[in-house]
Order: C-alpha cells, then sequence, then structure tokens
C-alpha cells in the first residue's frame, strides 16, 4: 500500500533516530605534523637569526690541489665517523664503484612512487608517513652533515661558478610561476578537451607541480587553515565558509509557482537538508585540506630524492670535479652540496613566510583604517566631505606631475656593486619580480591585440552596412 506522506518529506520528529547530532563531530583527523614543519611554523626570527642557528665548517689549510684532497679524504673520513649519515634518503653502495651514479643519469634513476588513489594519500596522514626531506630539513641533522663531512667538501662548493650555477638551478627549481596562473573559464575547457584527447599514460600530458620553496610554503599555510578549519568544525560542526543551501536549491528547482502550503510544508526539512549538506560538505572539504597536505608533501619528496641522488651528481659534481674520484667521493660532495641546498631553502622559506605575514598585518591594518575614515567621512558634513575630496585630487594631479618632472632626470652612475654572491631568497625575489613584468607586457600586447581585433571587426562591418 502506497504511503500517504513520501519519505523524503517526513518531518524531523519522525525521523531524530536518522539524523546525526549537529554538535557532533565523529573521527575528525588530526594533522600529522613533522618536528621540521613544526619549526617552520613556530620559529619567528628574520634570516640573520636562522642563519645563526647553523653550524660553520672547521677551518683547516687546504693543499694546494682542493679537488685531489677531497677525492683522497673521502672513504678515510666516511669511514672514521661510522659511516653515520644524517642526509635521509640518499642511495649509495659502500664501496668505490660509481657505474649506479653514470647510470641514474641516463634516465634509469626511478623515482619515488606515491599513492595514486584518495584513499592511499589519506592514509599518508593516517599512518603518519615520515618524509626524507622533512627529516634532511631539521636544523639539527643540518648541522650534523656539516660537522661529520670532510671540511674541503664544503670549500668545493665556495668556488664562485659552480655555486653561482647551483642557486640559478635552484632558483627555477624552487618556484614555478605557472601554478599560480589563473586561467579563464575557456581556457578551462580547452585544457579540459585537450587533456580528455590523450590518455592517461601519454608521454605528452603536461604535469604542473609547484616548486620546492612553493610547497613548503603551501604547506604552511595549510597548516594553519587545517588548524582553524578544525576548530571550527569542532565548535560550530560546519564551515561558515560554505554557503551553498543544498535543500533550498533542491526544492526551489522542482518548484515553478508560489504556495505558502507547499513551502510551509517543506521549511522544515529544506531547512534541515541545508545544515546536513553544509555539516557533510564541511567535512569534505577538511578532508581535501589534508589531502593537500599530504599531496603535496609527496611531491616535494619526489624532487627531493631526484635532487639529491642524480641532479647534484650529474650537474655539479660530475662536470667540475677535474679528478679520478670514487663512489665516497660523490656520496661526500653530494652530503656537503645537501647541507648547502638545505640552509638556502629554509632561509628562502622564512624570508617568503615573514613578508606573507607583514602582508597579511599590513592588509589588516589598511581595511581597519580605510573602515574607520569611511565612518569618519560619513559623520562629517556634505559640503566639507566635498571640499577635502577636491583637495586630494588636486594634491594627486600635483604629486604626478612632480613624479613625471623628477623621472626626466638622469640618475647618477651607481658605484660597482658588491661581488658577493646573493642567496637563494634574493635570487627567487628578483626572478618572481621579472617574471610579474613580463607577465604584464605579455597581458598588454594581448589587451591590445584583442582591441584591434574588436576595432577591425567593427570597421568591417560598418563597410558592410554601408
Amino acid at each position: 500500500m502506497s504511503r500517504t506522506i513520501p519519505e523524503a518529506l517526513k518531518t524531523a520528529q519522525e525521523k531524530t533516530s536518522e539524523f546525526m547530532d549537529v554538535r557532533e563531530i565523529e573521527d575528525l583527523p588530526k594533522l600529522f605534523i613533522s618536528p621540521a614543519e613544526k619549526f617552520m611554523d613556530e620559529f619567528n626570527g628574520n634570516s640573520k637569526d636562522l642563519k645563526g642557528l647553523f653550524k660553520v665548517p672547521k677551518e683547516m689549510s687546504f693543499e694546494a690541489n682542493l679537488h685531489q684532497q677531497i677525492c683522497n679524504t673521502a672513504k678515510n673520513q666516511y669511514e672514521s665517523t661510522g659511516g653515520e649519515i644524517f642526509l635521509h634518503g640518499i642511495a649509495f653502495t659502500e664501496d668505490e664503484q660509481i657505474g649506479n651514479w653514470i647510470s641514474r643519469t641516463n634516465g634509469r634513476y626511478k623515482t619515488k612512487q606515491i599513492p595514486t588513489t584518495l584513499d592511499g594519500m589519506m592514509d599518508i596522514n593516517k599512518n603518519k608517513v615520515t618524509f626524507n626531506f622533512l627529516k634532511s630539513l631539521e636544523i639539527q641533522n643540518i648541522n650534523n652533515e656539516t660537522m661529520l663531512v670532510h671540511p674541503s667538501t664544503h670549500e668545493f662548493w665556495e668556488d664562485e661558478e659552480i655555486r653561482m650555477n647551483l642557486l640559478t638551478f635552484l632558483v627555477g627549481w624552487s618556484k614555478n610561476s605557472i601554478v599560480y596562473e589563473k586561467r579563464s573559464q575557456k581556457k578551462r575547457y580547452q585544457d579540459v578537451a585537450t587533456e580528455a584527447l590523450k590518455s592517461d599514460k601519454s608521454a605528452d600530458k603536461e604535469q604542473i607541480e609547484v616548486g620546492f620553496v612553493d610547497g613548503l610554503f603551501e604547506m604552511y599555510k595549510l597548516r594553519i587553515e587545517i588548524a582553524n578549519a578544525r576548530a571550527e568544525l569542532i565548535s560550530n560542526s560546519y564551515l561558515q565558509g560554505y554557503r551553498h543551501k543544498f535543500g533550498t536549491f533542491l526544492f526551489n528547482s522542482f518548484l515553478s509557482f508560489r504556495s505558502t502550503t507547499i513551502e510551509d510544508l517543506i521549511s522544515e526539512k529544506r531547512q534541515q537538508l541545508d545544515l546536513h549538506k553544509k555539516i557533510e560538505a564541511s567535512r569534505m572539504a577538511y578532508d581535501f585540506l589534508i589531502l593537500q597536505h599530504a599531496s603535496l608533501k609527496c611531491v616535494l619528496e619526489q624532487k627531493y630524492d631526484e635532487l639529491i641522488n642524480v641532479t647534484i651528481y650529474d650537474k655539479f659534481i660530475a662536470p667540475y670535479l677535474k679528478r679520478r674520484h670514487s663512489q665516497y667521493t660523490i656520496v661526500a660532495l653530494t652530503r656537503s652540496c645537501a647541507v648547502l641546498i638545505n640552509q638556502e631553502l629554509l632561509l628562502a622559506f622564512m624570508v617568503r613566510k615573514n613578508n606573507w605575514i607583514k602582508k597579511q598585518k599590513l592588509d589588516e591594518k589598511n581595511k581597519q583604517e580605510m573602515q574607520a575614515n569611511k565612518l569618519t567621512q560619513m559623520q562629517k558634513p556634505t559640503a566639507l566631505a566635498i571640499k577635502e575630496q577636491v583637495s586630494v585630487e588636486v594634491d594627486e594631479k600635483l604629486r604626478q606631475v612632480a613624479s613625471e618632472s623628477t623621472s626626466k632626470i638622469p640618475s647618477a652612475k651607481k658605484s660597482k656593486s658588491n661581488t658577493r654572491i646573493p642567496g637563494l631568497a634574493q635570487l627567487i625575489s628578483k626572478s618572481s619580480k621579472e617574471t610579474k613584468a613580463r607577465s604584464e607586457i605579455a597581458m598588454d600586447e594581448k589587451v591590445e591585440a584583442e582591441e584591434g581585433e574588436e576595432a577591425g571587426l567593427l570597421i568591417k562591418g560598418l563597410i558592410n552596412i554601408w
């Protein structure tokens, strides 16, 4: 026999047992944070303060031939320290053969596999999986490596050409501007259509991932966002940022006329659906934040693994080491290079983090001042407000004229710049400014081209009319 009241429209009182308590959040996962991440979150000093935490290699006199000394001391240094290594993830064998390292440069090195399913990626956080790059970035481990390798290996990376080439490479490796490019809706559809024509295993499929410092910074922001979301879920059972009303949307989609009777009947059910779907979607959003954090860890682990096991040797040891060498020499130079890289990566991250924090505070301050100024302006008489607005506009015009006049004055010739090699943070900042300038020029050219095209079409249309 058919029921008089549809199952989906029963009131809350009739189906109380079928709904969860809106104040109850069960099995809410907690983000696992490694010691390195904890340090990145809690350290509030500047670059100088961070540099003060790094140990300096032992001072000693070097032979005339530095490269020969590196090769002569590598094996003895390794054995005298008991083979202890704090550069996690470096792959080598305790012998002098270098064939394995050479073969890696021929594309035979297999990068670390990462989960390819949602559940597998969520298990990264659930099982508290540790990552080699995060362990290697711990201050204590960086300092341990500094003192364990022979001082001559650190000296190898002080060569101006080698160091500058290394840092230049790290700029591109640390940042990827493409991941922050905003795509138009039309571009998204084009990309989806293009990818649909390709196989998932196609070699032509474009891989877009964050740079290493990009990843460290995005993980830092995610940890803040996850902590805030967790607190909000525990307090309210849902996230305020989710504004979609599922029940309202559902019923409105199937109601083509106004009826107080129907609206009264579905009112309670509509509100209940709004709330339940908001709770459900908020939990999904929280899990998605954790998924992003775990995914970034895996991406950075792959990048770091390839860096220490392939790239350093292929690009910076083999081309510059001018002596016949063993695997012990490769490992020693890779470890000393990783010390320099890890220090620069942490410094670059801290600079970006501190700049972001300053901008957040400045934006908040400007917002408060703007609101206060608006309130003050609203309280002023109209005549006085108009007079002040005119005065502001006149001052702005005078400032622009003065600025244009000043820009025409030739600047004095600058003195010769310091020859000191800039750090990774400075090089990344310079590269970002250049990329931004190129993007603005490209955007202007695109706008001009589109305007020209529209003007051509307009002229053509007028000709056709006449």
